[in-house]
């Protein structure tokens, strides 16, 4: 009888547990659509803060490297202000360096330097103040920059030469401590860069493809102009056009053509190229030079998208008495220099660019 009572306690149990466990066997359609909204909504809520922490972190990486570069070329302008006095001391960004030969002539003829070529190359290829960059504040092999003062008297119109290997014995010219820290900053050659090249733009493309840029959070160049320390506020923007590049009120404050190879050049109607497309498309927003940018005009719709507009100062603008079609227009960093990446769109020109400027707008 003992026996027979636990069987049917036993039975009894396992009977019990059965209904419970079949109760639970599977959600209901109801609760697994709860749980698709939950995770819909977390990922709704998540993914964005996330691509934003990822954006704002590497806007900070590029601020980090204009500030590297900024302190760099202090350090240069520190010691070359007699070097570059187009410049100010500073690198330039597009018209060849001061160089002359024993006999003190100019190693490049004015024609050449109008076509910014760069000289630690054989043949002088055309190249940007993005190339310039790294060149100057590094050396053109990154090993050093060659002061003037070091070249021998045989060598000074041979600048194609200084970065190189002068004998048998693997003799080379002293250098300079690199101004910038190569470490501190992200180097690509040109022919890495994402996207795609408007080979208009670079004619000497077999030489310039080898040389480094200084590269953004994104792989893009950072661009750097530098102005004509005794560029005229009637004329900020040059104009590519203008006969023998002669202007009546004074020589321009900027160059658009300094870095026209990445952003393009938009001249209607007579020359319209478009720059580096880096894989998002759209026209870079200061591929227009906007030389004719006045007082009167500066919000008119041909005038917005330009560099004129890009750079003009607005809180030196909002001061001047009256408002002609003559009245100075006064640029950012008039005395220093532009340093402009393309941002999270991959547009030069737009707002989410990482700059060393700000105009006041």
């Amino acid at each position: 009888m003992r026996g027979l009572t636990m069987r049917s306690t036993v039975k009894s149990f396992r009977f019990r547990g059965a209904s419970r466990f079949a109760g639970r066997s599977a959600f209901t359609l109801i609760e697994l659509l709860t749980v698709i909204l939950i995770f819909g909504v977390l990922i709704a809520i998540l993914v964005p803060s996330m691509s934003a922490a990822r954006a704002a972190g590497k806007d900070a990486s590029t601020a980090g490297t204009l500030s590297a570069i900024q302190t760099a070329l202090e350090a240069f302008k520190d010691e070359h202000g007699k070097t570059f006095p187009r410049s100010g001391g500073y690198p330039p960004s597009f018209m060849h360096p001061n160089l002359y030969d024993q006999d003190n002539q100019p190693v490049f003829t004015m024609a050449q330097g109008a076509n910014g070529r760069f000289p630690f190359l054989p043949g002088y290829p055309k190249v940007y103040g993005a190339h310039y960059l790294p060149a100057m504040l590094m050396g053109a092999d990154l090993q050093g920059f060659v002061r003037r003062s070091d070249v021998p008297p045989d060598l000074l119109g041979q600048p194609e030469r200084w970065y190189t290997v002068l004998d048998d014995q693997g003799t080379l010219l002293p250098r300079a401590a690199s101004y910038l820290d190569a470490s501190r900053v992200r180097l690509i050659r040109t022919d890495e860069l994402p996207g795609t090249h408007n080979p208009v733009h670079f004619p000497n493309w077999a030489m310039m493809k080898h040389l480094p840029v200084i590269a953004d959070a994104h792989d893009r160049p950072v661009l750097y102009y530098v102005p004509h320390r005794h560029g005229s506020l009637q004329n900020m923007m040059e104009w590519y056009y203008s006969p023998t590049n002669h202007y009546p009120d004074g020589p321009p404050i900027y160059y658009h053509v300094d870095n026209a190879g990445f952003t393009g050049i938009l001249s209607e109607p007579l020359y319209n190229q478009p720059g580096w497309n880096f894989g998002r498309g759209g026209l870079h927003r200061i591929a227009r030079p906007g030389h004719e940018l006045t007082a009167l005009d500066i919000d008119d719709d041909h005038n917005r998208d330009t560099l004129a507009r890009y750079v003009l100062d607005m809180r030196a603008f909002r001061s001047l008495p009256e408002k002609t079609a003559k009245s100075p227009l006064r640029p950012v960093n008039k005395d220093t220099y532009l340093l402009i990446t393309a941002g999270r769109d991959a547009i030069y020109g737009s707002p989410d660019d990482v700059r060393n400027f700000e105009t006041g707008e």
